[in-house]
C-alpha cells in the first residue's frame, strides 16, 4: 500500500477493531452519460441511443429525456473497452450530435510527505541503543527524518 501513497492510518485504531470511515466506495460498474442535440444545438427529446461493444458482445439501448440527456448505468465492461455510440431522433432521423460527459472525480488533496520520513513512535530504548552506536545513529539521521507524534 505504501507504493500507492497510502500512509495515513493509526495502528492503535486498527488493532482495537475500530474501522475508519470510508469516504469513497470502490467502483463496481461503469456508467456513461451524454447528450444528443440537433445540428442547431436543440436537445433531442425521446431520442434513441445505442451503445455497442463488438469485442465484448455487448449492446444496450436507452432513450433520452426532454433535455436530450442519456445515461447507460451498471455496465460490466473492461476499463479499456472501445464502444460505438449511435443515436437517432424519435422520428428516426440520424442527423444528430452526440456529446459524452466527462466523469467527475473527487478532488485529490496532495499532502507533502518528506522522502524517507519516519512517522512512528520509536521506543526510547531503541533510540538510546542507536545513539550509543554513534556510527549507526549518524547514518540513520542521514537517510531519515524523525518526527515525534
Amino acid at each position: 500500500m505504501l507504493t500507492q501513497g497510502y500512509r495515513k492510518f493509526e495502528w492503535k485504531q486498527i488493532l482495537s477493531g475500530e474501522n475508519p470511515k470510508i469516504a469513497y466506495q470502490p467502483e463496481t460498474s461503469l456508467n456513461l452519460s451524454g447528450t444528443i442535440k440537433t445540428l442547431s444545438n436543440k436537445p433531442v427529446a425521446n431520442g434513441r441511443v445505442r451503445l455497442t461493444s463488438i469485442k465484448d458482445h455487448f449492446a444496450e439501448d436507452t432513450v433520452t429525456d426532454a433535455n436530450g440527456n442519456f445515461t447507460f448505468k451498471n455496465m460490466n465492461l473492461y476499463d479499456t473497452t472501445k464502444v460505438i455510440i449511435n443515436a437517432k431522433k424519435a422520428n428516426g432521423g440520424d442527423n444528430v450530435k452526440i456529446s459524452i460527459k466527462k466523469p467527475s472525480y473527487p478532488a485529490v488533496q496532495k499532502t507533502p510527505v518528506p522522502v524517507n520520513s519516519l512517522n512512528a513512535d520509536i521506543p526510547e530504548s531503541v533510540l538510546a541503543a542507536m545513539k550509543t552506536d554513534q556510527y549507526r545513529w549518524t547514518e540513520f539521521k542521514k537517510h531519515y527524518s524523525i518526527k515525534r507524534s
